[in-house]
């Protein structure tokens, strides 16, 4: 299968503060111009779905946009929804990350990834390798619905079925850089 660009579908880039640290998330969106009242209501309910996963420090910073064909990126005029995370956080956790992983009708994968997660891989006993499926922890369901909700197509613009499981880990980036 032939790669496409990056810039094949609009993004929602959401600026986000966890474990001391700005990451960035971001959500492949099907208007090509500019994201709708239903994408960022969708977006919002995926952002506070994923306090139960991570640090009470977690906060929002900024949304950004870049449209369909376009490298740049804009800021969006949206009100912040209220987020806190509910995990201690600290210590190694600013490394961890959390990827949704799904596929599109046209074949191609579709992820998202969440970094400086509330939640260390070893917490989990079930975590051996390094994947959480939502039979596991219960919370996961209703965070991958989310996700699909608000990055409802993958890369081309196919429709992204989401799978029932995370993938959990330490960042390499992250890792190096605390070395």
């Amino acid at each position: 299968m032939a790669p496409l660009a990056p810039n094949s579908t609009s993004v929602v880039f959401v600026d986000y503060f966890a474990n001391g640290f700005e990451h960035t998330v971001q959500f492949r969106t099907i208007e090509p111009l500019a994201p709708s009242p239903a994408e960022l209501a969708a977006i919002d309910a995926a952002l506070v779905a994923f306090n139960a996963v991570m640090p009470v420090d977690y906060d929002l910073v900024r949304f950004r946009f870049r449209a369909q064909g376009s490298n740049l990126t804009f800021p969006i005029s949206h009100a912040l929804p209220t987020v806190l995370g509910v995990n201690p956080g600290g210590g190694a956790e600013f490394c961890t990350f959390m990827t949704f992983v799904g596929r599109g009708a046209n074949g191609r994968r579709a992820s998202l990834q969440l970094i400086g997660t509330g939640i260390q891989p070893q917490d989990f006993a079930y975590a051996n390798n390094y994947r959480i499926t939502d039979g596991e922890a219960p919370y996961l369901g209703a965070i991958i619905d989310a996700v699909g909700a608000a990055s409802p197509v993958a890369i081309g613009l196919a429709s992204a079925v989401w799978y029932r499981y995370v993938n959990v880990g330490y960042n390499a980036y992250w890792q190096r850089r605390n070395r």
